[in-house]
């Protein structure tokens, strides 16, 4: 997961997310939680042209992502963003 030398980040997640349902009324953005390197002060999720920064929740040794993203609309890229 998370480097520990300084200097040094971790690579980005990508996350797809896709369903073979009719695009009405399946086509609503999913919020979705997913595991990131615990020192990463916040991510920025990325889908197509839609890009969210996300304060991250830490609970005990672990870091989450909690971020919205719509099916069947590309893959979700997740990486480190600054504090």
């Amino acid at each position: 997961m998370a480097s520990s030398r300084p200097g040094r980040t971790a690579p980005p997640i990508e996350v797809s997310l896709h369903h073979d349902l009719s695009r009405e009324p399946y086509d609503l953005p999913l919020t979705l939680r997913t595991r990131v390197p615990p020192g990463w002060p916040a991510v920025q999720a990325r889908q197509g042209t839609s890009i969210q920064r996300v304060e991250i929740e830490r609970e005990g040794e672990n870091a989450w992502a909690t971020y919205q993203a719509v099916p069947n609309a590309g893959t979700v890229t997740l990486a480190e963003a600054g504090p």
